[in-house]
């Protein structure tokens, strides 16, 4: 047995960071989440020079830089925690040159179809790009860098895909007729704090929400819930519901109930079959 001298200088001679990683961590998969923290620092310059290109006065689009502003918050906070995961792993962080974003949103006149043309095209680097990490640990069957990717990353990348790709389309239907519906579309934006405003319309979770209220509707429309200000049709469907309780409990009980009178009625027939017997066997006898 070592002493805690050599111990010591032992340990003191070794690479702690070779004790922490996995075998799965390896070089490239270190490589490729560098890879990626490089990508989000990226996407976090360009988004902020959109954001500032559209609080300019010859733009002021106030809702479109929200808009930006939060994308890019959010590039830099991915980067951040992914920094922090590679060296939880046993990484080493080595940031590299960040080239400045080669955009502008054109002023004269004020079009946004091709910032957002670009800003969608980051977005699916971004998407890309992770599923591109996911593979590489995959490969190395590093589970617990792809169950990080899964839940953390890709869902919310590809809901961003989306919400980009229909502003894209917002942005190309308002540009056929300039000016009014620009303005509106950066009203909408602003409300809702740079949140797009159907962004809970692409999300699967909300999925249930709009079958509850659906089937609300259904039973107000069936029972004409508008003409009795009485009756509301969220409280008729928790009625529904507690009445199939009801009833569920009550079959059981009569179920319960006739499994206690067959048991008794098997009891007296057995005990009529047994003195049926002991009345043969007394006629035999005699």
């Amino acid at each position: 047995m070592r002493s805690p001298r050599e111990s010591l200088k032992t340990l003191s001679e070794q690479n702690i960071d070779a004790f922490v990683k996995t075998e799965s961590f390896s070089e490239e998969v270190e490589e490729a989440i560098r890879g990626h923290i490089h990508l989000e620092y990226q996407g976090r310059f360009f988004f902020r020079k959109l954001s500032s290109d559209c609080l300019r006065s010859n733009v002021s689009l106030h809702g479109f830089a929200s808009l930006w502003k939060r994308s890019a918050t959010e590039c830099f906070a991915d980067a951040t925690w992914l920094e922090s995961y590679l060296v939880q792993r046993g990484g080493r962080a080595q940031p590299t040159d960040i080239p400045a974003p080669k955009i502008s949103w054109p002023d004269d006149p004020v079009d946004p179809i091709q910032p957002v043309h670009e800003a969608l095209k980051v977005e699916k680097s971004l998407l890309e790009d992770l599923l591109r990490l996911c593979k590489t640990a995959s490969k190395f069957s590093d589970n617990a860098l792809e169950d990080m990717i899964e839940t953390r990353f890709l869902r919310k990348e590809t809901r961003h895909v989306k919400d980009m790709g229909d502003l894209l389309q917002q942005c190309v239907r308002v540009s056929k007729q300039p000016g009014h519906g620009l303005y509106h579309l950066d009203k909408e934006l602003r409300i809702k704090g740079g949140v797009t405003p159907w962004a809970s319309y692409n999300d699967p979770d909300t999925s249930d929400k709009i079958l509850q209220k659906t089937t609300e509707d259904l039973i107000r429309s069936t029972f004409d819930f508008d003409s009795n200000p009485l009756l509301d049709a969220s409280d008729f469907a928790k009625q529904i519901q507690t009445y199939d309780k009801n009833i569920k409990k009550a079959l059981t009980d009569v179920l319960t109930e006739l499994v206690e009178l067959c048991v008794m009625l098997t009891c007296v027939l057995a005990s009529s079959y047994r003195d049926t017997l002991g009345k043969d066997d007394v006629h035999t006898a005699t």
